[in-house]
């Protein structure tokens, strides 16, 4: 089991918006077993 935390600032952002980003390569048998999203508090919270 692993966990991987990846902050947005450290996601490309490309110009070729229907290709995606690849956050992380498998190996061949691995799965995602689940991912979650944080979104940033606002300051008013």
């Amino acid at each position: 089991s692993q966990t991987i935390r990846t902050g947005l600032d450290e996601i490309p952002i490309l110009s070729r918006a229907t290709q995606g980003v690849r956050v992380m390569k498998l190996r061949e048998g691995d799965s995602v077993a689940s991912f979650v999203v944080f979104e940033a508090e606002s300051e008013g919270a």
